[in-house]
């Protein structure tokens, strides 16, 4: 019994495979097979219900067989024993029974479109009809999904793939939307300490220069500085406004001198403690040479880190600038005399958007992004970022550059 039903099932699944003009031949041949059927049955058993019938209202037949599909009739009886109505009826009853595989025919055939119809196309349809409906309304959870290899299992299959696509193409749509997002809020981030950098120098000149208290050559230098911090910030502009991702970003290294960019990072540092109530102090270790190094980008690094330590900082913010020649590795570390990192930060704090609940003033103000910023930034110049606390109390951040001397 299960060796049959499994043959059965075997052939319903070929079948159910079929492409969609044989099966429907398939239809209409199983149609016409339980037509014949039917009508064998029927016929026989109409006939010999016919004859009894015929037989009880007296009329007697002696020869009966078919001709193609209608049946001839010879009655037989004593003469003038039946009259034209009893003629008439033999004859309407004969005549019906000959039609009733016409009839069988037809009731069958109709039956095998309509099963036809609700299992290969209606079922189909409907899969499709209720995923596009789907789709309509942004739901793109929804499977579209009909186990066949025919025609209309072939489109289900396309409209599938064509959904799968949808959600690809709607993923890959937001993660550029957020990491746009990510771009402008780094953006509108980055540009508060150059900007508060050359609000400092601005104040600085104007406080000083009318009364004639600054020197042509620190009006040069201070110019200078101004000129190349506006160079920067043009030139980060530019590559913000170019990348669709900080993935994109890439590390433009050039020669520069170790004590020339030290003292960027002190007068960075002394700009920003002039400004604000956070005392900065800046370490310098190590000898001079050339590197070839990014000076935007690690000075955009330095900048997240120290604007970070301000922020939670509550009192004084210590800046550390470390040269490994041996090693060919640049070292920053900025500690400050906050609360220091949370359990969660330290494990999340390199993530976008993560943010401390506790600190500073600004601490509710800022993007969650100069950490995210900052580990990016050390990766494309082959270094890392490290969070830590200091033994001392605060947060202490350490990241290191990787260079060739120059």
């Amino acid at each position: 019994m299960d060796w049959i039903n499994e043959k059965l099932e075997n052939m319903g699944k070929k079948i159910r495979n079929l492409p969609l003009k044989y099966a429907l031949l398939v239809y209409l041949l199983s149609g016409f097979l339980a037509a014949a059927v039917l009508s064998a049955v029927s016929v026989s058993f109409a006939a010999h219900w016919c004859m009894l019938s015929l037989r009880d209202m007296g009329i007697e037949i002696y020869e009966f067989h078919i001709s193609g599909s209608f049946f001839l009739k010879s009655i037989e009886g004593p003469a003038g024993g039946f009259t034209q109505d009893d003629v008439r009826l033999v004859r309407f009853v004969m005549t019906s029974v000959s039609l009733l595989p016409w009839l069988w025919m037809l009731l069958c055939t109709a039956a095998s479109a309509i099963i036809f119809y609700r299992q290969r196309i209606a079922a189909p349809c409907s899969v499709l009809e209720n995923g596009a409906e789907q789709i309509q309304r942004d739901n793109l959870d929804v499977e579209i999904s009909y186990d066949s290899r025919d025609e209309m299992g072939k489109l289900c299959g396309s409209f599938e793939r064509m959904r799968r696509e949808m959600v690809k193409n709607q993923e890959a749509m937001w993660e550029m939307i957020e990491e746009q997002k990510k771009i402008n809020a780094a953006f509108a981030h980055d540009l508060r300490t150059p900007l508060t950098v050359l609000k400092g120098y601005s104040d600085f000149l104007y406080r000083y220069l009318p009364g004639g208290k600054v020197s042509r050559e620190k009006l040069v230098s201070t110019l200078e500085l101004m000129s190349s911090h506006i160079e920067r910030l043009e030139h980060y502009s530019r590559t913000m406004r170019e990348i669709r991702s900080f993935d994109e970003w890439t590390a433009e290294k050039g020669p520069v001198g170790f004590l020339e960019f030290a003292g960027r990072i002190r007068e960075t540092a002394r700009i920003l403690d002039r400004a604000g109530d956070i005392h900065i102090y800046v370490t310098v270790t190590g000898e001079d040479c050339m590197m070839e190094l990014d000076q935007d980008l690690v000075l955009e690094v330095f900048e997240n880190l120290l604007s970070n330590a301000i922020r939670y900082a509550f009192s004084e913010t210590e800046i550390t600038l470390e040269n490994d020649i041996e090693a060919g590795m640049l070292r920053l570390c900025v500690r400050d005399d906050g609360p220091g990192f949370s359990g969660e930060m330290l494990k999340e704090g390199k993530e976008p958007y993560a943010r401390e609940t506790h600190g500073g003033s600004g601490a509710k103000d800022h993007f969650g992004l100069g950490l995210h910023i900052a580990d990016i930034l050390a990766e494309k110049h082959g270094g890392t970022l490290s969070l830590a606390n200091s033994i001392r109390g605060g947060a202490f951040a350490s990241v290191s550059f990787s260079y060739r001397k120059s």
